[in-house]
């Protein structure tokens, strides 16, 4: 269809430029031929055929055939000039026709595209959604915390299973699982276990790695800074694998 409205376009052009040129060309003979037809109605008179003659031979009689060729000339170049700048502006009509219709094209695929998806859901299966109750996160969430007295598995040395309670009661250790078989423990932050553990360092050395900073011959009275110790469970024990580190003063 554009290449048709291009060859158009160009046959018009075409014409034009043949019409300008044929009249520039032979403008005397067509001047001849109006003077005819308008000076052969029947309402014109014998003075008015003699006046228009006259004024031909005065008129005909200024100009020499080197200046009627020379006006003829400028004529046709500007004629040509003229159907030069027609035909860029038909030229960029014809490119902004391109574009319009690339457009067109672009839309109408993009509306194919639009219409399959929408057919796809017309004629996908409708699913049946159904209620899910909520989960509640306290049921299906293990205990953050786990407390502890003392380990009582000999071999291997560690925490069985059911020594770890997840209620607080005052136990000495507190264990939080870092995955199913992986942990990290420490001492539980009240004061009175605190006076506890400092009052049997000395039973509790699989357990706790100290350092003492109090002045030599004074007794140590509060912990200054606690490092987590780490557990790993294995045939059913939490054995440390890490000690408890204190600074004590």
């Amino acid at each position: 269809m554009i290449s048709f409205f291009k060859f158009l376009f160009g046959l018009i052009i075409l014409l034009l430029i043949a019409a300008v040129l044929l009249y520039l060309l032979n403008k005397p003979l067509f001047m001849e031929l109006q003077e005819r037809i308008l000076g052969g109605t029947a309402n014109s008179s014998p003075g008015q055929n003699k006046h228009r003659s006259k004024e031909k031979s005065i008129s005909g009689s200024t100009l020499g055939p080197q200046e009627q060729y020379n006006q003829i000339d400028t004529k046709v170049s500007q004629a040509i000039k003229d159907i030069s700048t027609l035909q860029h502006s038909v030229e960029g009509m014809m490119a902004e026709l391109d574009a319009v219709s690339q457009n067109v094209l672009n839309l109408c695929s993009q509306f194919r595209v639009w219409q399959e998806q929408l057919q796809q859901r017309i004629t996908a299966p409708k699913l049946i959604h159904q209620d899910v109750p909520p989960r509640h996160e306290t049921q299906d969430r293990a205990p953050k915390q786990l407390y502890a007295f003392a380990p009582t598995s000999s071999s291997p040395y560690g925490f069985n299973l059911d020594d770890w309670s997840a209620t607080d009661n005052g136990q000495t250790f507190v264990m939080k699982k870092v995955s199913d078989t992986e942990a990290k423990f420490t001492i539980n932050n009240k004061a009175a276990i605190y006076s506890q553990v400092m009052n049997n360092l000395a039973y509790l050395d699989r357990l706790i790695e100290y350092e003492n900073n109090a002045a030599e011959g004074v007794k140590p009275t509060q912990i200054q800074s606690i490092a987590l110790g780490r557990l790993s469970l294995q045939d059913s024990v939490w054995t440390i694998q890490k000690k408890i580190k204190i600074i004590i003063s």
